[in-house]
């Protein structure tokens, strides 16, 4: 077995692995608030992401890693993705509900239909 030192702590690998695992947490936080602000009828959420990062000594490089990573996730997933920076972080999906235009203006006639 590897003995740990100084220099595998600093190691890139070791960074990443912790930002990964932020990165997986953060991404299953806002899983769940995209499903319940789908359950609710809604087509967008948005989740405050960290500002700082207390096991990084270096703050611009996680930030960056983290962010990319969640944009590029939910890219990957269909959303339509944004995010905002400054002082309060935080990245916004967006996704098209079930019902398509067409069945929309179907629904419509049919209401209309039987109107009183």
């Amino acid at each position: 077995m590897e003995r740990l030192t100084v220099d595998k702590l600093n190691s890139k690998r070791h960074k990443q692995y912790l930002l990964d695992d932020l990165v997986r947490e953060e991404i299953r936080e806002f899983d769940f608030k995209i499903q319940h602000a789908h359950d609710e009828g809604q087509n967008k959420a948005a989740l405050d992401l960290p500002a700082v990062f207390p096991d990084s000594n270096d703050q611009r490089g996680a930030q960056v890693y983290v962010y990319s990573e969640m944009i590029s996730s939910y890219i990957s997933r269909g959303f339509t993705v944004g995010i905002q920076l400054g002082e309060n972080p935080r990245i916004i999906c967006k996704w098209e509900n079930k019902f398509g235009k067409q069945e929309i203006e179907a629904r419509v006639k049919v209401i209309e239909n039987h109107l009183v």
